[in-house]
């Protein structure tokens, strides 16, 4: 859910829009005393049909235009991206002769396997407690007895170049913001995994719509919106200057279920 912002200057390089025209619409407009009907047909495909219903007392008209599309355009459109597509093993273009990098920490990662490593998944005091799309969430403790967050890679998805690379992101951005007490501590990371901070009191979708839910007064819920808006707001600003008043990072995946409850306070829980 993470996109690292690229320089102002060259972000809408990133996906480039080919001035390649490869196909048209026919947009036909029939007007009668009653009402105006227009339909949207792609040529050589009759099933991509729309239409839509106006009232007005015109009298009865036809007329055609067509309307040229982009490849970007027609693909976006009527065959977009679907998670099959997304699933094999593609890394998400980042550089490119348009685009670069605003920071040079968005190209970097701080890996610390050896630390990941020292936790036993056998200890009894290991317990699967949650799972996400991509990663088991393990509650695990480290040998000083400290609780802790492992997450690790679920075995139905493939170890490739794209999940690397994502949580790589979501690493490095998690690192960033460490200073900030509305997003959630890392300790470790290591290729697919890392160790989080644990959380004790759930998140704010069971808040909301869990079995213990509840009628909260104003003046909780005020705090909880200022405690999400706060680590939004971190995540979004923390590496702004005067003289680069921009954004960095942009978390795209703003769910209730991403923002958990450590000491009594909503912080972000990953990117």
């Amino acid at each position: 859910g993470l996109q690292l912002q690229q320089d102002p200057a060259y972000q809408y390089g990133l996906f480039p829009v080919r001035p390649i025209t490869i196909q048209h619409i026919i947009v036909t407009t029939s007007t009668t005393s009653s009402s105006s009907t227009t339909t949207t047909t792609i040529i050589g495909d009759s099933s991509n049909t729309f239409s839509s219903t106006n009232n007005n007392n015109n009298n009865n008209k036809k007329k055609n235009r067509k309307i040229h599309l982009s490849r970007n355009t027609y693909n976006a459109i009527y065959n977009p991206i679907t998670s099959y597509d997304a699933m094999r093993g593609w890394s998400d273009p980042f550089l490119t002769e348009e685009c670069q990098q605003a920071k040079d920490w968005q190209l970097t990662s701080f890996p610390s396997c050896n630390g990941v490593h020292e936790y036993d998944l056998f200890e009894a005091n290991t317990i699967l407690i949650n799972n996400g799309y991509w990663r088991d969430v393990w509650r695990v403790q480290d040998s000083m007895g400290n609780v802790e967050v492992l997450k690790m890679m679920r075995y139905a998805h493939e170890f490739e170049e794209r999940n690397y690379d994502r949580h790589r992101r979501d690493a490095v951005a998690m690192e960033r913001l460490t200073s900030s007490d509305h997003v959630v501590d890392i300790y470790g990371f290591c290729g697919n995994s890392g160790i989080f901070q644990y959380s004790e009191g759930g998140d704010v979708h069971s808040m909301v719509f869990g079995h213990n839910r509840r009628m909260y007064s104003s003046v909780e819920m005020l705090k909880v919106a200022h405690e999400i808006s706060q680590g939004i707001a971190a995540a979004h600003s923390f590496d702004s200057t005067p003289d680069f008043p921009y954004a960095t990072l942009a978390h795209t995946d703003i769910t209730p279920t991403q923002f958990i409850l450590i000491d009594g306070k909503y912080k972000v829980n990953d990117f």
